[in-house]
């Protein structure tokens, strides 16, 4: 058992299992998953059972009339001592022991404290095993995402990865034809597509939240969908079902952040030459690429080079001048653009529309500017504001949120500046310092509104994208 601010866990192990994960590694990736499933500063608690095949597939037999074997059960544990699952509540607290398990599992079902159970996460390690070596990803890692998915199953959340839900959701939907702000990217893209003479290699470079990644898996999607639609994928096919729900075996995407060495690569060569499984190629999505090592990109360039006809790298980076211009000579290269922020705009009060939620255009615009060009930075934020505020959301609300109150502050700031009022202006920061503001967001606001002084001086002021209140006050300094 471990405790950390009123939360606690507990872990049982089959005897088989204990030498094969360590029970302290187990505990704070249980921690972490509980993390996900509850708010900031909610008590609560979980179990977890890491099992075989044969107590997974009679508890499916038993409780749900599957005589299957899968790769984990949540057990949700409401008031009445009752246990609910995907076919409601189907299990009492003792009924439990008639599996035949040992006496431990009266603790484990009911832990002795006080604290709210969320239930207990039933995993089986041997098809955690399997699922790991499909998807080429280590044992770890797919136990840490299977204990996330059940800690949210728990309290009612889809079972899928949480950091990806929103992606992964847009995926469904998503098309080449659909790329926000990246027409020239995607054009090209799908006339390849269409006309068979697809790259064995591309590079797509740019700042971040530009839909790099997005492309290259609607890219992996297209050039296997079974019924392609105009250089786009279908979203009906077998192909596309088992691309949007996470099954599909040839689309194997790595992080060249935390797999950057020579090994890694070495591994991807060994396997590359195997044929698809399921699709027709097997498409390597590397992102980050710029954090490979020396090595790792020399050992690369050859398999780059001269893949095998049904393979596809798509190279994804915010830093190509850090990638070998031996590996970007090997590839088509596609420089994804920073949005202008009236098209951030737009597409975000597409979103509002679409969903129904009330947000003031002012609001929207500020959210635009600050996102500086990234469309997912701005889609997340207006997440955050819609579900903090709830459906009405003001400009006063995201200057709260964003930190950037106090808008006379700033002004008075830059007046200063302008003035030539060091002291003044050294008043103003310690005023802001104290008062608890966020200093890089001042210094981001000052220079702002110092570039709009600028561009009004010089009579660019359509250049602008401020609140015609502040161009006012500008206007007069």
């Amino acid at each position: 058992m471990i405790s950390q601010s009123e939360r606690q866990v507990f872990i049982t192990v089959a005897d088989e299992f204990r030498n094969e994960v360590s029970e302290a590694w187990l505990e704070r990736a249980l921690l972490v998953a509980l993390d996900y499933a509850l708010e900031p500063g909610e008590p609560g608690q979980i179990s977890l059972l890491l099992t075989g095949d044969a107590t997974i597939q009679e508890l499916n037999r038993t409780y749900r009339g599957l005589d299957e074997v899968t790769d984990v059960l949540s057990f949700s544990l409401i008031h009445h001592g009752q246990w609910e699952g995907d076919e409601g509540p189907f299990i009492g607290p003792d009924s439990i022991l008639d599996l035949g398990l040992d006496d431990d599992w009266a603790d484990f079902v009911l832990p002795p404290n006080e604290l709210p159970p969320l239930g207990e996460v039933i995993i089986s390690y041997p098809q955690t095993c399997r699922q790991a070596a499909a998807l080429e990803r280590p044992v770890e890692q797919e136990l840490a995402l299977l204990m996330i998915h059940g800690a949210l199953h728990l309290v009612g959340h889809d079972h899928a990865e949480p950091e990806e839900t929103a992606t992964m959701q847009a995926l469904e939907r998503a098309a080449l034809a659909e790329l926000f702000g990246q027409e020239h990217v995607a054009t090209t893209l799908r006339q390849a597509i269409k006309l068979g003479r697809v790259s064995h290699s591309y590079l797509f470079c740019g700042p971040r939240g530009t839909g790099k990644t997005t492309t290259a898996r609607i890219v992996a999607k297209a050039v296997n969908c079974l019924d392609p639609q105009d250089g786009d994928p279908c979203n009906q096919c077998a192909i596309c079902t088992s691309i949007n729900e996470e099954r599909f075996m040839d689309t194997i995407e790595m992080d060249a952040a935390s797999n950057r060495g020579i090994e890694d690569i070495r591994d991807i060569r060994d396997k590359v030459n195997f044929a698809p499984s399921e699709g027709r190629r097997k498409v390597y999505i590397i992102d980050e690429a710029h954090m490979l090592t020396d090595q790792a990109s020399n050992a690369f360039l050859k398999t780059l080079e001269e893949p095998p006809s049904h393979v596809i790298f798509i190279l994804c980076t915010t830093e190509a001048n850090r990638i070998l211009p031996t590996i970007v000579s090997r590839c088509q290269r596609f420089d994804f653009r920073r949005l202008p922020s009236d098209r951030i705009y737009q597409r975000l009060a597409e979103i509002t529309e679409g969903e129904g939620a009330s947000v003031a255009p002012d609001a929207l615009r500020l959210v635009a500017r600050y996102a500086a060009g990234s469309l997912r930075d701005a889609e997340n934020l207006l997440e955050q504001l819609v579900v903090s505020y709830g459906g009405d959301v003001t400009l006063v609300q995201v200057e709260e949120l964003l930190g950037l109150g106090h808008g006379d502050r700033w002004l008075d700031l830059v007046k200063y500046l302008l003035m030539g009022n060091t002291s003044a202006s050294l008043e103003i920061i310690n005023q802001a310092a104290w008062d608890g503001a966020d200093l890089r967001q001042m210094h981001r606001q000052a220079q702002e509104l110092l570039r709009a002084a600028m561009l009004l001086e010089w009579g660019a002021a359509d250049a602008l994208e401020l609140p015609e209140h502040v161009t006012g006050q500008l206007k007069e300094l």
